[in-house]
């Protein structure tokens, strides 16, 4: 018995040495094209490909979006009505989310493929001094009336509309309340927004 036991053991020794700790003749993982926290979807070819962050577009494929326990992949935007259709997810009319708000995501091209890059990656409140924050409007109303405001960095001002704002229905009515102004400032090296103290003194 004992010989036998020590036979095992030479034996598999033997194979973890043949191994040398990369497991012979299985391929590496591959890295799955980027999808955000749930069930990566298996996309490839013309689907992600792209010459400039132009071509690239974020879909949110599961029944609840990235923030709230769904999943999105940034993929070419002449597939992008292609992929939605193909890889939702199916919800029932039950379905209830979170209704929590994390970092948005921003579709990119890089090395010829779409991906996504959270808000820290894009940098689109980064500043160094005044003069590099603009203040954006996201709501359907103004900040006035119901709406939302940010201060973001100048070069990045139209990216941060398109992937930020509000969908409005046609015809969306807001009030016609007057409030102070917002102001961007540039605050330890980040945009933000804050009301003009000037406003309504005389």
């Amino acid at each position: 018995m004992k010989k036998t036991i020590a036979a095992s053991a030479i034996f598999v020794l033997a194979a973890l040495a043949a191994c040398d700790g990369t497991m012979q003749g299985v391929p590496d993982p591959v890295d799955a094209p980027q999808s955000s926290k749930n069930n990566p979807v298996p996309l490839s070819g013309d689907t992600i490909a792209c010459a400039g962050g132009d071509d690239c577009e974020i879909v949110e494929l599961g029944c609840c979006d990235h923030c709230n326990g769904g999943f999105a992949v940034a993929v070419n935007k002449e597939f992008a009505s292609e992929v939605a259709e193909r890889n939702s997810q199916s919800c029932g009319d039950d379905e209830l989310c979170t209704e929590m708000a994390c970092a948005p995501i921003f579709p990119r091209c890089r090395d010829g493929e779409c991906v996504y890059v959270d808000e820290v990656s894009f940098g689109w409140q980064s500043c160094e001094n005044d003069r590099d924050c603009a203040v954006v409007e996201l709501g359907c109303c103004d900040h006035c009336n119901g709406g939302r405001v940010v201060a973001a960095n100048v070069a990045h001002v139209d990216d941060v509309k398109e992937s930020m704002s509000d969908q409005c229905d046609e015809g969306y009515a807001c009030t016609l309340m007057a409030c102070a102004p917002q102001l961007a400032k540039c605050e330890q090296g980040l945009c933000a927004a804050h009301p003009d103290p000037d406003w309504g003194i005389h």
